[in-house]
């Protein structure tokens, strides 16, 4: 996810102060080449008109609303009661039969072991929530699943399967709940200060420090091959699933007027139905603001790591399951989703599509942004516009290559396809450019070097062909600059 939902708030009375963080961060994909002129915020400012400014927050609106994945709960129907709009929440209408607990704070769990405290945050079919955990003296998060999620879930079956590991978020304990939607399954998690998306988000350049950077890369790197030597595919690696670590004296924060003091006081909103009526059963009077207890990515110490790599709802075992479909996010999925054959293993997600969400994943980390971006087109397209013409026979198969490319997968300017980078230019933008621009620690040439090359093996476009995760371990970027880094860091 873009950090630009927080900024579009934070920084809404400020316009061109935030048309120049979207700019140089990963939307600039639309206008970097343009920006790599400008030199200063006066410029932006005299060059963009108010019909500008319209068109281009129309054009990436979309990415400021929340997204939810399709469900199928009777919410979908349409004699569903409709909520008013609150901002930076769970889709209300999913407070229904076979949809979300309805908690608030001060609610007890599991015979009264777990009392809530604070809100942290939803997915699609769940809510997680900070909770004090009576028994242990300590934090922990509690996601809970809708009712309409199966209550024997494989998340549940791999987590106990990888426990301990350091750098996988623990299942603590398990159990189910009734409310008056259904009977909801509990997952108890080590609680976190927050994933490496929200630090970002929380940071104006999205950088972390570079040192850093390595390590996180290595943690993560070193997370992945201890399931793929599980047979386990995670199946949704990105940012936001990794999370950093909550420092002890935070953690040992059971009484809710410390961490109030500390991180503020729970925001509470209303709910209210758009047709004026009392709300049905199963629907809680407030929604609980996510509560903001992360770090600034450039702040990131030692105290915070190693990482934790989190939310296993879309793992599977490979010898197990045959995926056909990709659950992570658009801009990090790989090349073969559009090719699969469905009749047959050809194609089939697996260890290597991991691979190129992994790779897309430590070029984010080690820069503020990803090698690709789904603005201004397909995330296919940007794919070939970054590392040239599709193997034979995918070109053939895609039958709208001819709207943005011609034959030798050069960009035709005829068809409004707006530019072509190299891998290296992609890098020089999000990662040392940046860097720059923030005053803060490049890659040396020789980092660089052996930084791409890594890069390239893991975005190789087929599956066959692309480096494994034993060649990324001990690829010379890992063994010279992320292992190094990590040592230095424990």
């Amino acid at each position: 996810m873009s950090p630009l939902p927080l900024y579009g708030r934070r920084l809404r009375n400020d316009p061109f102060q935030f048309v120049s963080f979207t700019l140089y961060m990963e939307m600039s994909l639309h206008t970097h080449c343009f920006v790599r002129k400008i030199t200063s915020i006066g410029t932006i400012k005299a060059s963009l008109t108010r019909e500008m400014l319209t068109h281009y927050f129309k054009n990436i609106s979309h990415l400021t609303r929340p997204q939810h994945k399709m469900d199928k709960s009777p919410a979908a129907s349409e004699t569903a009661p409709k909520y008013k709009y609150i901002e930076d929440c769970e889709r209300l209408e999913r407070y229904c039969a076979g949809g979300f607990y309805p908690l608030k704070l001060g609610d007890r769990l599991c015979d009264g072991r777990y009392s809530i405290v604070q809100n942290l945050g939803f997915g699609g079919s769940s809510t997680v929530w900070l909770a004090s955990d009576q028994k242990q003296q300590e934090l922990v998060a509690i996601k809970i699943k809708s009712a309409n999620s199966a209550l024997k879930s494989q998340e549940v079956d791999i987590l106990k399967h990888l426990h301990p590991h350091p750098l996988i978020r623990q299942l603590l304990d398990n159990f189910i709940e009734i409310s008056p939607n259904g009977a909801h399954n509990c997952l108890v998690m080590e609680t976190a200060s927050c994933s490496l998306t929200q630090s970002k988000s929380l940071a104006f350049h999205g950088l972390l420090d570079l040192r850093i950077a390595r390590a996180i890369a290595a943690d993560l790197v070193l997370a992945v091959q201890f399931l793929h030597g599980q047979s386990i595919i995670h199946g949704d690696i990105h940012c936001g699933n990794i999370f950093l670590r909550l420092p002890t004296d935070i953690r040992r924060m059971i009484d809710p007027s410390q961490l109030y003091q500390k991180f503020g006081n729970p925001i509470l909103e209303p709910i209210v139905r758009v047709d004026g009526k009392p709300l049905p059963a199963g629907v809680p009077t407030h929604i609980v603001g996510p509560a903001r207890i992360g770090i600034r990515s450039d702040q990131i110490t030692p105290t915070y790591l190693p990482i934790m790599l989190s939310d296993f709802g879309s793992s599977y075992y490979s010898s197990k399951t045959r995926r056909t479909n990709a659950y992570t996010l658009p801009h990090l999925v790989p090349p073969e989703i559009f090719f699969l054959d469905k009749q047959n293993d050809k194609y089939n997600l697996s260890f290597p599509s991991e691979i190129w969400t992994l790779g897309c994943t430590i070029f984010e980390i080690i820069g503020s942004g990803g090698p690709f971006s789904t603005l201004g087109g397909g995330i296919l397209q940007d794919q070939v516009s970054v590392l040239g013409k599709l193997p034979d026979p995918w070109w053939s198969q895609w039958e709208s290559r001819a709207e943005f490319f011609n034959e030798d997968a050069t960009i035709d300017i005829t068809t409004g396809a707006p530019f072509q980078d190299s891998l290296e230019e992609r890098y020089d933008w999000f990662v040392n450019a940046a860097r720059r621009r923030s005053d803060m620690e490049e890659q040396g040439e020789d980092e660089k070097k052996a930084f791409l090359h890594m890069i390239w093996m893991m975005l190789q476009y087929l599956p066959s062909d692309r480096a494994t995760i034993r060649d990324v371990v001990e690829s010379e970027w890992m063994q010279k600059w992320a292992f190094p880094a990590k040592q230095e860091t424990e």
